[in-house]
């Protein structure tokens, strides 16, 4: 399983303080009864003052020597550090999340925690089918609600982060989510989300960053905007 991070404000601060809790949860997952890292890879993307970056690596999040950009103004940005799924690709860069696809008139980057059901065309994982559903709402996640939540398999979840950019004006943009799991699970825990309001901003996370950044449970099955 995957933990992640979304973040929308004005600081570099509060930026900072999200990407060292991923490290460490990254790193050693306190949640895990077996403590296992989530090590196969790792992106984001963060969008600041219509300035882009985009970055995917193979390595680890806790090996990496990626240093946060200097960001001015609002802020948009989604974290991800990854634990593949058995039997799926991880040796390129294009496994790890964010993954990123278009309209005629949106870019749309989506990060994603759980397992999905369906046929998987070979050369892709799970996370793209999600992304496709999306695409085809033309990056509208409200309209794709009913179809994820279907796709989710019957023990796992579909925790999704969804950043979508207006081609014509990267000022406008909306970072969205979707949180849903299956309550009757053991590992619930790992599939919830928390909100939590920072100096400067508001941020969504994977339940394991909590232990270092206080946060309120979000509402199962729920959409929301951040």
């Amino acid at each position: 399983m995957c933990r992640m991070f979304a973040y929308v404000g004005n600081s570099p601060k509060d930026l900072e303080i999200l990407f060292n809790a991923l490290i460490a949860s990254a790193k050693y997952d306190d949640m895990s009864e077996d403590g296992k890292s989530h090590g196969d890879g790792w992106g984001c993307v963060i969008l600041s003052d219509s300035k882009l970056t985009f970055h995917k690596s193979t390595k680890p999040i806790f090996e990496d020597d990626f240093v946060i950009p200097p960001v001015e103004g609002r802020t948009f940005a989604i974290f991800h550090a990854r634990r593949a799924s058995p039997n799926t690709p991880k040796d390129s860069p294009i496994f790890s999340h964010p993954f990123v696809s278009e309209t005629a008139n949106k870019v749309i980057y989506l990060a994603h925690n759980g397992t999905l059901q369906g046929e998987i065309p070979r050369g892709m994982v799970d996370s793209e089918l999600a992304l496709r559903t999306i695409v085809r709402h033309n990056g509208n996640i409200r309209e794709s609600e009913a179809e994820l939540i279907k796709m989710k398999r019957e023990k796992s979840g579909i925790n999704l982060l969804v950043l979508t950019i207006d081609k014509f004006d990267a000022g406008d943009a909306e970072l969205n989510y979707l949180n849903s799991w299956n309550s009757h699970q053991k590992n619930d825990r790992f599939y919830e989300m928390f909100k939590g309001k920072m100096e400067s901003g508001n941020a969504i996370f994977s339940s394991t960053l909590k232990s270092s950044i206080p946060g309120t449970l979000c509402e199962r099955d729920k959409v929301g905007k951040l």
